[in-house]
């Protein structure tokens, strides 16, 4: 498994952070089975890595803005939450979105 956080500021003042986890499976259906955990809300999730790596105190995962993808044994998932001002859960769910198609870094 390979996890990071990301902070993005946009023009209105706006701030929210992503986290990102690549997780690898032994097996295609042992990916199949965490994706279709993790997809649904409240059932568990990848711990995100701690906000203070990227300077904030400690941040309230909801679960809400979310999304994740599956290539085979790798299993992707991304959650955004709001650091600063009102960042619409639409452009939250779009990062989201976006963030869950990330190469897994090496």
């Amino acid at each position: 498994m390979r996890r990071v956080l990301y902070v993005l500021d946009g023009s209105n003042g706006d701030r929210v952070v992503v986290s990102v986890s690549w997780v690898r499976m032994r097996s295609v259906e042992a990916a199949r089975r965490l994706q279709d955990l993790v997809d649904v809300h409240g059932t568990g999730n990848i711990r995100p890595l701690p906000g203070a790596l990227v300077g904030e105190g400690r941040i309230n995962w909801t679960g809400w803005n979310y999304d994740s993808t599956r290539s085979g044994k790798q299993v992707t998932i991304a959650e955004v939450e709001p650091l600063r001002g009102r960042p619409s859960a639409a452009y939250m769910d779009d990062v989201a979105e976006v963030a869950a198609q990330f190469p897994r870094p090496r």
